[in-house]
């Protein structure tokens, strides 16, 4: 009887990435006949309803290939992930970007990990190629999230420099899709669940070609999700800041009975402490917003889709 070999499965999201769809699935081939010539590999390609050619690009590569595969989706959807990984097949799988930022030659290290018994194996940046004001202020993110969630009662090790790209066991991947609700992200998954975690670091190279998808707004919208999903601090130190105000205000009420002195306080200075407690309860009005938003995305979810898949190619099931 033969060894079995293991499968390792590749799941790469992609809108509008003619230019690179079919370089990334020959670098990703490649690598099966060299450093992971043992292993079996299948590759799927979850498409964010494209409008260049990157669909047809697909198509010819499944014609070509029966174990590169195709997820169409009717829209462009940021559940899209958590779709596709319902159709993963893998002892493994490797979730990266169609960019090759997430670097192809990171893939064999990632599985000497997993083998080496981590469920779970993530690719941390340790540098980045990309603008430097851009790696900075991804940090800085990083960072914040890491801090809001280590300080809560039951804490979450939300990992720094950690976008997603890594290597997830199959029984992590059926677990992820089994309880996976709309703003469950991968990095919050893995956090929350405790996994047995490996890292491995690399540089991020610039994108290969064409244009990213993410904007400023985008990046915004996936901060809140995560720290609206794993994090209670932000709308709680709401409470403790209005008991601070309250105290502060207290006392200059009571010190103002007993002196004229703050009689002479400047108007401006007024106007700008009534702007500043302005601006403040705005602010706090909008991160309680965020937080509704996050459950009503939660419940408009229930019982319901992710999406809907426009046509899956090369599955047993399609």
């Amino acid at each position: 009887m033969a060894d079995y070999q293991k499968t390792i499965s590749f799941l790469i999201p992609c809108r509008n990435e003619e230019s690179n769809i079919c370089e990334i699935a020959a670098g990703i081939t490649d690598l099966f006949s060299g450093p992971l010539a043992g292993y079996n590999y299948e590759i799927v390609f979850a498409d964010n309803c494209s409008e260049d050619s990157t669909r047809e690009k697909i198509r010819s590569l499944c014609t070509e290939n029966p174990r590169i595969r195709a997820v169409f989706n009717s829209v462009n959807s940021r559940y899209s992930v958590a779709n596709a990984l319902s159709h993963v097949s893998g002892d493994a799988c490797v979730y990266m970007a169609c960019d090759f930022q997430d670097p192809i030659e990171v893939v064999p290290k990632l599985v000497s990990e997993w083998e080496n018994g981590h469920e779970v194996v993530c690719a941390v940046k340790t540098q980045s190629d990309e603008r430097s004001s851009m790696y900075h202020a991804r940090g800085v993110f990083y960072h914040l999230m890491r801090w809001l969630t280590s300080i809560e009662p039951y804490s979450v090790d939300y990992l720094d420099q950690f976008t997603g790209f890594g290597l997830y066991s199959h029984k992590m991947v059926q677990e992820y899709v089994k309880v996976c609700d709309a703003n469950t992200t991968l990095r919050g998954f893995v956090a929350e669940y405790g996994y047995k975690v490996g890292m491995v670091s690399f540089v991020q190279p610039k994108r290969k070609k064409g244009k990213s998808k993410l904007n400023l707004y985008s990046l915004y919208d996936l901060a809140m999700l995560n720290i609206t999903s794993y994090s209670k601090v932000l709308i709680r130190s709401s409470t403790w800041v209005g008991i601070g105000l309250f105290i502060i205000g207290a006392l200059v009420g009571i010190f103002s009975l007993m002196s004229w002195a703050l009689q002479i306080v400047a108007i401006d200075a007024v106007y700008s402490l009534i702007l500043c407690l302005a601006g403040l309860v705005l602010g706090y009005v909008g991160v309680l917003g965020e937080y509704v938003l996050n459950i009503n995305s939660r419940i408009s979810k229930m019982n319901k889709p992710l999406l809907f898949e426009e046509e899956l190619i090369n599955f047993d099931d399609e």
